[in-house]
């Protein structure tokens, strides 16, 4: 497959647009799909991005695929944004993209998220936080310094699948 192949498989208006001027961006379980659910936005928008995920192999095969100057880091998402945040590096987005069973565990980890970023988090919701999921009320829940901006219908998966657009504060 190619970034054209990628681009051309990933509908602009299924990723937060408000997002795209970011200049720098972790992307952590972005290597689904080869980075057609967010990936490939970023590509699209000229950022510089750092993609972190547990799957080598996928990671092998975006690599060449995106640019150069792209990292792409393989390892467990919490652990990295562990060494990340201890490290104080920050990044202006921080993209959250688990498989759909992994999404109450990184709506817990939100606050160690948070910390990554600059100023934008956008992480996934299924239709178990609601439909639409109701972004005031859930980061009401999160002990961290986050505004709600935007829920983003993806797709139609497991009854319904969005992006939730925060700013950190």
């Amino acid at each position: 497959m190619t970034l054209d192949e990628v681009r051309a498989d990933a509908d602009p208006a299924t990723f937060p647009s408000c997002v795209l001027d970011a200049r720098t961006a972790f992307d952590f379980f972005g290597a689904g799909f080869l980075g057609r659910n967010s990936a490939v936005h970023m590509e699209r928008a000229g950022m510089r991005v750092s993609v972190i995920d547990a799957d080598d192999h996928r990671l092998d095969e975006m690599a060449p695929l995106y640019p150069k100057t792209w990292k792409f880091v393989h390892g467990d998402a919490f652990e990295i944004a562990r060494l990340i945040a201890d490290s104080g590096a920050k990044a202006d987005l921080v993209v959250l993209d688990p498989w759909t069973n992994g999404v109450p565990r990184v709506l817990e980890a939100l606050p160690l998220f948070a910390r990554l970023s600059s100023r934008w988090l956008v992480f996934g919701l299924t239709a178990a936080q609601g439909d639409p999921p109701d972004l005031d009320a859930l980061l009401s829940t999160v002990d961290a310094p986050l505004s709600p901006v935007a829920i983003v219908r993806r797709s139609d998966h497991v009854g319904g699948v969005w992006w939730g657009v925060a700013t950190v504060l």
